[in-house]
This record gives C-alpha cells, sequence and structure tokens, in this order.
C-alpha cells in the first residue's frame, strides 16, 4: 500500500467541520428524544456559525464579540490557529 499524506486542512476548513461534527451531535440528540440537549446543540452550532461567517468577514470585532459570550466549550471549537488571529488582530494578549 502506497503512503499518503492526508492533506492537512485550513484553520476555516477545520472549524467548518467542527461545526458539522456539532450539528451532527444535535442531530442526534434530537432523534434520541433528548431535546434540551438538542436545543442546547443547536445554540451552539447558531453561535458557531456566526463567528464562521464574522471570520470570513474579516470582521475579528464581531467573531471576537461572540466568542468572548459564548460558553468555554463552545469557544474551544474555534481551532487555536484562528483563536490566536483573532486575538491578535483586536490587541488582546
Amino acid at each position: 500500500m502506497a503512503n499518503q499524506k492526508r492533506a492537512k486542512k485550513t484553520p476555516m476548513a477545520e472549524f467548518k467541520a467542527r461545526i458539522a461534527a456539532q450539528a451532527k451531535m444535535a442531530a442526534k440528540a434530537k432523534k434520541d428524544g433528548d431535546y434540551e440537549l438538542a436545543r442546547t446543540w443547536a445554540r451552539d452550532v447558531a453561535d458557531l456559525e456566526c463567528i464562521y461567517a464574522a471570520l470570513q468577514a474579516n470582521d475579528y470585532e464581531c467573531a471576537m464579540h461572540i466568542a468572548d459570550e459564548v460558553d468555554t466549550a463552545v469557544r474551544d471549537e474555534i481551532p487555536n490557529a484562528l483563536y490566536e488571529k483573532m486575538t491578535k488582530v483586536m490587541g488582546h494578549k
């Protein structure tokens, strides 16, 4: 079998994949009848999608504002490279 290197995802592609994984978890919780958990996951997905859209628009101020307001577990879904860029652009240390 030939050695194949998996192409490394860009931070934005990684973020999009993480959002999709969260959405799958929301759908599974809903399917399993855990509506409270499904609503929580769906809210988290919506927050992450807002951050993603802001980053796509290069609106780091908006992205950071949303990231500052969400739960730590949600914020941890933002790839480190993106979060570091957000903090650098915003002048945070």
